[in-house]
């Protein structure tokens, strides 16, 4: 009797910790029993998730790990930034941190990882069906870069397509692997750690986690004689305010409708965004947002903003063919910024206020939109769109990256942030009056 409410109470206990939520994960809790107890905990100031665990490996017939997930039927992109902590700097070479899906909380179910290890190694592997013993190498593709810090790591599910990608501080999200993979309907999704030494305990730090469920699929066609269809379905956006110098984000305002054009106002500690019909500011902190009347616009907005509005027409002689967009003034009027594809891919160039000397500042596949000048004059962000959709197009729903360009060191262009977005991620003047963040809309899926 003793014995049965003993394992009763374990298993309660369990349970009450399986589903004790954390941050946006609603699920917490230890796989296949490891020898010690790991934790997750949420900073909501910084909305950075410190995350330990322990357990002899994820491989073999089964796995030992501390996972934080949600419940899954859809089609989703998983992304977040990814690095160990300093005070485990003495680790197993192969613990493991990542993305990982699986079929169930059970130490042996089917399971796809996103792997990041101590030691740098990063690579995708699965177990196809439950209680399978991992082969090597047949379920498993390498990455050939390594990286021991930061890393961003984003796994995509279309159907039974499972796609990895991966990044170093700065660079485009680089794949993986694309692999073939039959999954049930409902999945488990989420951030694992794996100490790789049972006697041990691994921490790391995982920050900008983003789920973003349903992608559209992309519908481009190279066909010139397919009918081209657009896609404006906004699944949920989110305003988020990117810090330029660490690249932390934070989520500040979250909806189910469509939100367009966050701006800042002038004292720097709100922002202004459209919602429907409607207009509000919210605090950059986050919190409840306020509703303004269309009034007061013009006075709330960032002296930038203002600025681009009164721009000064130039006249740019192109092809009949080509397309001009995104024309905005640097803060000094010297020059005006565009994106054009007279190249056949969209560009940023810039050129003097009467037209002359027109100068292309981007030169790579990605299609790039909507330039923006920070106020010190410096820094230009703008929307980078993947290689194979439509050159022409700058559609909603799409995984996109905002990307900066130093505008004295010509080529000196990083990526500061990868979402699932695309027209109206930067519909207005994003920077601060400091030049120090941006804010951007990206799209959820919620």
């Amino acid at each position: 009797m003793k014995y049965f409410l003993f394992f009763l109470t374990s298993i309660i206990i369990i349970n009450l910790s399986a589903q004790n939520p954390v941050g946006i994960f609603q699920f917490n809790q230890d796989i296949g029993n490891p020898k010690n107890m790991g934790a997750a905990s949420f900073d909501e100031k910084t909305q950075v998730y410190t995350i330990t665990g322990s357990g002899s490996n994820i491989w073999f017939n089964r796995d030992e790990f501390h996972y934080l997930y949600n419940k899954i039927s859809s089609d989703f992109i998983v992304t977040a930034d990814f690095d160990f902590t300093e005070d485990i700097v003495k680790a197993n070479a192969h613990c493991k941190i990542g993305w990982m899906v699986r079929e169930s909380a059970d130490e042996g179910a089917a399971s796809w990882n996103a792997v990041k290890h101590f030691d740098g190694l990063c690579l995708l592997q699965w177990r196809p069906f439950k209680g399978m013993f991992m082969r090597d190498p047949e379920e498993e593709r390498f990455f050939a870069k390594k990286g021991k810090g930061k890393q961003t790591m984003q796994l995509q599910r279309i159907g039974n397509v499972l796609t990895m990608k991966i990044a170093n501080p700065g660079e485009p999200l680089q794949l993986v692997a694309t692999e073939h993979i039959k999954m049930k309907k409902e999945v488990l999704a989420g951030i694992y750690i794996c100490s790789h030494d049972s006697d041990a305990i691994a921490r790391a730090r995982v920050w900008n986690v983003r789920i973003d469920r349903q992608p559209v699929l992309n519908n481009y066609s190279s066909n010139p004689y397919a009918v081209k269809t657009v896609n404006s379905d906004v699944l949920g956006c989110r305003v988020e305010v990117l810090d330029i110098e660490n690249l932390n984000r934070k989520v500040v305002y979250e909806s189910k409708a469509k939100v367009e054009a966050a701006s800042w106002m002038h004292d720097g500690n709100k922002l202004l965004f459209s919602e429907g019909t409607a207009n509000y500011v919210v605090p950059v902190t986050g919190g409840s947002p306020e509703k303004i009347d269309a009034g007061d616009l013009e006075k709330m907005t960032n002296p930038s903003k203002v600025l681009e509005k009164k721009m000064i027409q130039p006249v740019i002689t192109l092809t009949k063919t080509a397309i001009v967009d995104g024309t905005v003034n640097s803060p000094d009027g010297k020059f005006i910024y565009y994106n054009t594809n007279v190249t056949g891919t969209m560009q940023i160039w810039r050129m003097k206020p009467d037209g002359s000397v027109k100068e292309q500042l981007t030169f790579d596949e990605y299609h790039n939109w909507f330039p923006h000048i920070s106020p010190d004059g410096n820094l230009m962000v703008f929307v980078s769109f993947p290689p194979d959709i439509d050159p022409d197009a700058h559609p909603t729903n799409k995984d996109v990256m905002l990307r900066v360009l130093k505008l004295n060191s010509p080529g000196t262009t990083k990526v500061v942030a990868y979402l699932y977005g695309g027209d109206g991620t930067l519909s207005a003047n994003p920077w601060s009056p400091n030049s120090k963040k941006i804010a951007f809309i990206s799209y959820s899926g919620k």
